[in-house]
């Protein structure tokens, strides 16, 4: 990039581009966000991690792109097992590729990780009421994923098709 891009990127309103860029389509497809996130978006957000006092969320220690590519690979995994017919193991990795993708945006905003089942669900609660991303039901479906993997109950076509909404949320 010019230095003359960096300057009319400052001139642009953060705040939309905060909510242009955070959206989980963008996110995966931007070749530059890194970059963006780490030296333009974050030092001037002004949003603080509403999250920040609880004992169950750390200072992260791996980038954004490190939890987002694990959960592409989980993904991968949860297809291959679905694909051997092995449903409940299946649903379960679509959970754990759900929860690094949570992570890769609590990252990539606030340097944060999250690591309980409770933070998770306020941070995807936060998300949503900063307005910055809706993944509610995205969210909901990976949780029934983890409970089936605890408590057999679903059949194999539900499973896919929630590991299909995980695909969405990824």
């Amino acid at each position: 990039m010019t230095r003359a891009r960096v300057r009319t990127l400052d001139n642009v309103s953060i705040p939309a581009l905060v909510s242009f860029l955070t959206g989980i389509n963008q996110i995966l497809t931007l070749p530059i966000t890194s970059t963006f996130f780490s030296y333009i978006v974050r030092p001037k957000l002004t949003i603080p991690f509403p999250l920040a006092n609880r004992s169950d969320v750390v200072r992260a220690t791996k980038s954004w792109e490190f939890y987002l590519q694990r959960a592409r690979a989980r993904l991968v995994k949860a297809y291959l097992l679905l694909s051997k017919g092995i449903d409940d193991e299946a649903g379960e990795e679509a959970w754990r590729a759900t929860v690094d993708a949570l992570n890769a945006i609590s990252v990539a905003l606030w340097g944060y990780e999250v690591r309980s089942h409770y933070g998770l669900s306020k941070l995807v609660t936060e998300l949503y009421n900063l307005r910055i991303v809706d993944i509610r039901a995205e969210f909901g479906n990976a949780a029934v994923l983890h409970k089936n993997f605890y408590h057999i109950h679903l059949d194999s076509r539900i499973i896919e098709a929630n590991i299909n909404k995980v695909e969405g949320l990824i």
